[in-house]
């Protein structure tokens, strides 16, 4: 078995409002090389809507759930690659590699958003703006059942977030969450950053919403402001300098025209090198 392992993740049911990302997850299959991939989640293109524990296609969810965490408990891998998705694509993966380093991983989370609602506090029931609640252990108790561990509010630094709640942000405030902002000198800060976390195995979690819709607008939601997409690269390299990276999604991309998937494929290109 390979050391990096490739995790397809199609899922869409968590962002429930079309299956772009599940189109992405399987453009971004191709330009990977199948023959690269490891394993494909079983996800149902079209699925019925409905709730349980407060959330939209729960049902679905748990049963891509089980997948991932069977077929990462088989395979015991150094490290892993998630090609999703939406944002919930890669929770399991995230749980795995912190147990298996035994706490020592800090998730870089770049997206425009938080994703730090539990059931009772999202209006929309949406699954992908609870994965970083359930990270730390709090939401779906049916989910959190799949989880290898849980993290620690130290373990998770936030990179390009515009687009927060207002119980979100009480809860970072409550919290002293880690915020690196927008703005084009920010990547001097994250070796510092990332230092005050005493953790040198890094997760980088990539929300393509994270971009500026100037440069790349192939997502559910494009939000202004963001990264610009040569920052975005720039930071991958300046953290893979410095730091062991044991994981990587890429994850919201809605496919939708060539100059759109040249970026991606270029990202692809950039993950493939630093995770050989």
């Amino acid at each position: 078995m390979r050391q990096v392992f490739t995790l397809v993740v199609p899922q869409w049911q968590g962002c429930g409002v079309g299956a772009g990302p599940f189109y992405g997850a399987l453009a971004m299959l191709k330009m990977w090389g199948k023959e690269g991939v490891d394993a494909i989640i079983d996800v149902h293109e079209h699925s019925v809507a409905k709730k349980s524990e407060g959330i939209w296609y729960q049902h679905e969810i748990l049963r891509h759930a089980r997948q991932i965490a069977a077929v990462l408990r088989e395979k015991r891998p150094e490290k892993v690659v998630v090609l999703g998705g939406d944002c919930g694509s890669d929770l399991i993966p995230v749980s795995y590699l912190n147990s298996y380093y035994n706490g020592n991983l800090t998730v870089l989370w770049y997206g425009a958003h938080a994703d730090l609602h539990t059931p009772e506090s999202s209006t929309s029931h949406r699954f992908h703006g609870m994965s970083v609640r359930l990270l730390l252990g709090e939401g779906s108790a049916g989910y959190l059942e799949h989880l290898d561990s849980t993290l620690v509010v130290e373990q998770i630094v936030y990179a390009g977030q515009r687009a927060i709640e207002y119980s979100e942000k009480l809860y970072i405030v409550d919290h002293q969450m880690t915020m690196v902002p927008v703005c084009h000198e920010c990547n001097e800060m994250l070796s510092l950053v990332i230092n005050k976390t005493s953790r040198q195995n890094i997760y980088l979690h990539l929300d393509l919403n994270v971009l500026d819709p100037v440069d790349f607008d192939a997502v559910s939601s494009p939000v202004p402001g963001g990264f610009r997409f040569t920052d975005l690269l720039r930071a991958i390299e300046v953290v893979n300098a410095e730091f062991n990276i044991v994981g990587c999604s890429v994850i919201g991309y809605h496919p939708r025209g060539d100059e759109d998937a040249a970026k991606i494929k270029t990202l692809i290109g950039v993950i493939k090198e630093i995770m050989a």
